[in-house]
Order: C-alpha cells, then sequence, then structure tokens
C-alpha cells in the first residue's frame, strides 16, 4: 500500500497509545487470511476500511461470512474489496461471483441470496443459486426452469430457512439434456438421466409443454407417433375400422423390450385437388400440413395416378409426404407397411424387408411374400430373426426424417399461439384392441412431414432401390398405401357420410397387368360402400409383390434418397 494509506490504517487499527485495538486486532487477522487469496484482494479489503475510516462489527461479519465460503468464491468476492455499490447488503464482488450485476437491483433474487449468506455460502449453496440466477434471464417463460422451480417451491420457499437440502439442490438440478428440472421429471414420471424417457425421438420437455398444449395427446412416458392424412376429391379415408387395426397391432405386439406404440391420426384436409405428380404432392403438402414443423408426418391420400403408374411414393426432400392412391385393395395392410417404412424399418435393415422371398421365422408386413400369403395381416416381427419393433427403437422411430422446428420454438417462446386442428382424432389411443376387419394393404415408406412450410422441396429424381419385377398379374389392389387418416365422426364433409366407417369407395374391378413399378391399374368404380373383396381375386403367383408400391424415401434433411419398391 502507499504510505498515505499505510498511515490511515494504522490510525484505524490503533488508539491514542498506539496500542492496537480489539477489533484492528480482528481486522488484521482477518487481512492475513486474505493475503492468502492473493495481495490484490488484500489491499482493496484495507482500502475499503481505509474510505470508511473505522472498523464496524458489520464489516467483520461480512469478511467472516466470505471467508466462511469455498476457497474460489472468496477470491472472486473479495475482488472489490467489501464494497456494496446498490447497498442491497451484498458484496459487488460477491455478486459477481454469483453472476449478479452490482449495478443493478434484483429483488426478488436478492431474497433468496440474502437469507443464504449469514453462515456463509456451502458448496451446495452456491450450486444451487448458480442454477437460480442462470433460470433467472428468462423469467417470463412459462416452461422455464423458473416457472418449474417456482411450481415445485424450490425458489424463495426452499431458501428462506437459510440452507438448501440435497433433495432440494437435486430438484433444482437439470440431470439430462433436456430443458425439464428433476423435480418437474419426478412429478410427471419421466427419467431425470434421460432426455427422451419414452425414447420415441421427442424430447420430455417437448411432450410435456408445447405439444399438450398445441393439444396433441401427448404423454413424455409413452412411445407417441404422429400422422396427418389428408385426401383429395372423390378417395377414400382408411376406415375408423381399418385405423384401429393398425393402431392396436402397434400397441400390442413390440413387448415389454419396447412397449407399446401409439399412433395418433391427427388431421385430415378433404376433397383437395387431386395430385397427379409429385410437384402437385409437394403443393397440397404446403398448403395443408398443419403439422409440419410439430413432428407430424404428412399422408396424402389422392386418386390421381401420381406417376410411373405408381400407386405410392414418398418423399423427405426438405419437406417429407407420403402419397397413395385410394384405389387399392389391402389398404390396412399398405398404410402398416408404409408406417414401418416411417418409423425406420428398410431393405438395408434387414434382408428380408422389401423382398418376395420369405425369410424363415420372419413374420411381418415389411415382407412381400408374407403380405401375399396372408392378405388380411397386419403384423410386425418381434423376435429373432430381425425384430421390427425393436429396429424402430434403435431408430428412436426414424425422428430424423421429419422435423420438430416450431416445437422448439414455441418452447423458446414460452407457449403457443393456438391448438393443431385435430379433425381426425381428438380422443386419447384407446386401450382396448379392436378386432382387425378391414383388407389388406400395401407398404409406403414413410417419412414425416411437420405443419406449414410453404415451399415444396421434395424433388422427383427417383433412384430405384428394389423394384421387383411381377411375373404374375398380381391382384387388383395391392398397392402401398400410407397411414390412414380416420373418418371425422364429428365433422361431415360434402361428398361423405358421417357415419363412423367410412370405408373407401372401390370395388377395384382390375384385372391388374403387372409392370415392374405398380402392381395394377385398378378403376375404382366409386360406390359409397366398400366391398371389401375386389373382382379381381388377389392370388399372386411367382415371385410378384402384392404390395405394389412406389415408395420414396428420404434419409436425411439435405439429400434426397428414393426407395422404390414393386
Amino acid at each position: 500500500m502507499g504510505e498515505n494509506e499505510g498511515k490511515i490504517l494504522y490510525l484505524i487499527v490503533t488508539n491514542k497509545s498506539d496500542s492496537v485495538t480489539n477489533d484492528g486486532e480482528a481486522f488484521l487477522e482477518r487481512l492475513r487470511e486474505i493475503e492468502d487469496l492473493g495481495y490484490a484482494q488484500r489491499d482493496r479489503v484495507a482500502e475499503s476500511v481505509i474510505r470508511r475510516t473505522t472498523i464496524t462489527d458489520g464489516m467483520l461479519q461480512t469478511i467472516d461470512r466470505i471467508l466462511a465460503s469455498p476457497e474460489r468464491f472468496q477470491s472472486t468476492a473479495f475482488r472489490d474489496g467489501i464494497q456494496d455499490t446498490n447497498d442491497n447488503g451484498i458484496l459487488d464482488g460477491e455478486e459477481q461471483a454469483l453472476g449478479l450485476n452490482p449495478d443493478r437491483r434484483d429483488t426478488e433474487i436478492e431474497s433468496i441470496v440474502k437469507p443464504l449468506q449469514s453462515d456463509g455460502y456451502t458448496q451446495r449453496e452456491l450450486s444451487y443459486l448458480n442454477q437460480v440466477i442462470e433460470f433467472s434471464s428468462d423469467r417470463d417463460n412459462q416452461y422455464g426452469g423458473w416457472q418449474q422451480a417456482k411450481d415445485h417451491e424450490l425458489l424463495q420457499d426452499a431458501a428462506s430457512d437459510g440452507e438448501i437440502s440435497k433433495t432440494e439442490h437435486w430438484g433444482i438440478q437439470n440431470n439430462d439434456s433436456d430443458e425439464l428440472i428433476n423435480a418437474k421429471e419426478e412429478h410427471i414420471g419421466t427419467d431425470p438421466e434421460q432426455a427422451d424417457t419414452s425414447g420415441d425421438g421427442f424430447e420430455d420437455h417437448l411432450k410435456w409443454g408445447p405439444m399438450q398444449d398445441l393439444g396433441m395427446d401427448a404423454d413424455p412416458t409413452r412411445i407417441d407417433v404422429y400422422i396427418e392424412v389428408d385426401k383429395t376429391e372423390d378417395s377414400e379415408f382408411l376406415t375408423e375400422s381399418q385405423r384401429q387395426t393398425i393402431k392396436s397391432t402397434f400397441r400390442q405386439e413390440p413387448g415389454d423390450a419396447v412397449g407399446p406404440i401409439h399412433i395418433h391420426f391427427i388431421r385430415s384436409d378433404r376433397n383437395l385437388e387431386r395430385a397427379n405428380n409429385y410437384d402437385e404432392v409437394d403443393e397440397r403438402q404446403a398448403e395443408h400440413h398443419d403439422g409440419l414443423g410439430y413432428g407430424v408426418r404428412y399422408f396424402l391420400i389422392t386418386n390421381g395416378s401420381i406417376e410411373d403408374s405408381g400407386r405410392a411414393r414418398m418423399s423427405t426432400a426438405g419437406a417429407s409426404w407420403m402419397v397413395i392412391r385410394s384405389d387399392l385393395y389391402g389398404k390396412q395392410q399398405t398404410a402398416a407397411h408404409e408406417i414401418g417404412h416411417g418409423l425406420g424399418v428398410f431393405g438395408d435393415s434387414y434382408e428380408g424387408v422389401d423382398t418376395d422371398e420369405r425369410y424363415p421365422g420372419y413374420e411381418s408386413i415389411m415382407n412381400y411374400a408374407y403380405g401375399n400369403q396372408d392378405h388380411d395381416a397386419v403384423t410386425f416381427s418381434n423376435g429373432p430373426p430381425f425384430n421390427d419393433y425393436k429396429h424402430m427403437a434403435e431408430m428412436s422411430f426414424a425422428i430424423r426424417y421429419i422435423t420438430t422446428h416450431k416445437l422448439r420454438e414455441a418452447w423458446a417462446n414460452g407457449g403457443v399461439e393456438q391448438q393443431l386442428d385435430q379433425r381426425v382424432e381428438t380422443t386419447p389411443t384407446p386401450t382396448s384392441t379392436p378386432t382387425p376387419t378391414a383388407t389388406p394393404t400395401s407398404p409406403a415408406t414413410a417419412t414425416p412431414a411437420p405443419t406449414q412450410t410453404r415451399t415444396p422441396t421434395s424433388t422427383t429424381t427417383s433412384t430405384a432401390t428394389q423394384t421387383p419385377t411381377p411375373t404374375a398379374t398380381p391382384t387388383a389392389t395391392q398397392t402401398s398405401t400410407a397411414t390412414a387418416t380416420s373418418t371425422p365422426t364429428a365433422t361431415a364433409t360434402p361428398s361423405e357420410t358421417t357415419t363412423s366407417t367410412l370405408t373407401p369407395t372401390a370395388t377395384p374391378t382390375s384385372t391388374a397387368t403387372a409392370t415392374p413399378s405398380s402392381t395394377a391399374t385398378a378403376t375404382p368404380t366409386s360406390t359409397p360402400t366398400q366391398t371389401s373383396t375386389p373382382t379381381s381375386t388377389p392370388t399372386p403367383t411367382g415371385t410378384s409383390s402384392s404390395m405394389g408400391v412406389v415408395v420414396v424415401m428420404l434419409l436425411g434433411t439435405a439429400d434426397l434418397t428414393y426407395r422404390r419398391e414393386a
């Protein structure tokens, strides 16, 4: 210190007889302890006393509580001496060590800090305060950590007794990479050590917050798959019975290793203009895919020929979509197959997928030969030689094929502006399993696409993978259909009755001459009731694929890859 400062300090710590006072001795002892932190800290504390020209009990107590705290904290807390610029009872350096601004008052934070500072901070209390102050920057976000901590009485209520318990400290922490504090996860039943408890690709906080607020049937402890289904004019949705068959299969078959998979058909636009090519499918999606960005896959049922005489195709170039023709025999089976693709099961996953050759033990709709053998089957393999459901789970149910950016935006904004329109299903997935009553359908690989991006990005350049050439005339409607949209029971549409089972109107009367990439050119007779037995009996022979599908799937967000099926 300078000579003048030294003289002033001498006068402060001594009396008129040049003896060191009790307060002076106490202060000098503390200065020696602070000196272990560094000369700079020692001098700043001494200068603080010199400016005040006296030593008070309050000064000594302030120094003592800082010295009772962890050493690393002491070093920063004494950096500006014992100065308190905003006069809130918290030293400038102390506020800086906690991550606060000493030039501003924050009474809400101060009410949490001050009860904990009296005896010095413990490492647990400092960790707790660091988390509280980090949360405080987003106090207006009703989803954020501050509000969560407040909901679970982990702010003023927790600090008011002057200490933070292990339970309180654990509760306000976030042990995984989602946005939920441990106390919230414990409360809603999710795993605090897993960002995605169910493994369905949706992080727990997205399902707890924006997805539930959007009105989606979302449970962070459950595997959920969302499919938006639209249809063009003169085409038909899957019936209620067909949808329930698909849903019950996914709920019941996977077994304990994976758990039930809950399929949600959550919206339908009807009587859209028919789509005859992929550009037109892009256009329909851009205008009508309300789930885009919200983790919802898009499915369009059209009466157009699509292209290449294809019965179904999928593209995930940018905004992904699935499209199928309506005049299918076996739409239920096809839809299930395509959902399987959409959840990550492809030919490169297992050699028995998308092939006309039977593989012993692989009893799955993902195998064409199995579908040809049993046209009513809606089933997947849940054991050796290849477990479809386990592979879906390992792929996080192909969440990478869909986008969730609007869910994340909603989280950042602290809420959603409005709920998604859910005209197909508004009730939670039933626990009972309806008996399958629908006719078989065939595959179409599904890749999700969420709501309202107006720039259709899927390209139509296809690189065919696996187009088996049928050697026989596959029976008239084994074409791929994608995820079905349930027929709304509450909203009647101009051309449909409000009966709960709005069945596809087409008795395919085609003898279906099979060409490599299409299984049949069916000419549906649009009668308002479905006859589940087509006039041409589906008895494929040889190696012809009963699915009759052309499928496109994007493996990623930048590169377009098409998968074709015959």
